[in-house]
């Protein structure tokens, strides 16, 4: 079995007047038994996207940019190969006799 994870992050600055909340984000919930509904796959869809708002815009609130910047950059790094478009297609040709 897994230890927990504990991580320790740099919050941003405060600006101005507005504070930067200390921010805990716990990822301990198991995924709703209505996966097995009918229409599981769009309530599936729903329930991942209205996930990752939450947790994306706590991030945003109290990261610091540069760090916002460079996770989203290592999380599409880690799944290029699913934004990987082939710009040409290599069209095979049977040969022809002259």
């Amino acid at each position: 079995m897994s230890e927990p994870v504990d991580l320790t992050i740099c919050k941003a600055d405060p600006t101005g007047t507005e504070t930067v909340p200390d921010t805990h984000i716990h990822i301990t919930a198991k995924l709703p038994e209505s996966v097995a509904r009918a229409d599981w796959l769009s309530h599936l869809a729903a329930f991942y996207n209205e996930e990752a708002r939450q947790l994306e815009e706590a991030l945003r609130r109290v990261l610091p940019g540069g760090t916002y910047d460079r996770l989203l950059g290592r999380m599409l790094e880690r799944h290029a190969s699913l934004y990987r478009i082939p710009y040409q297609i290599e069209e095979t040709r049977p040969e022809t006799e002259d």
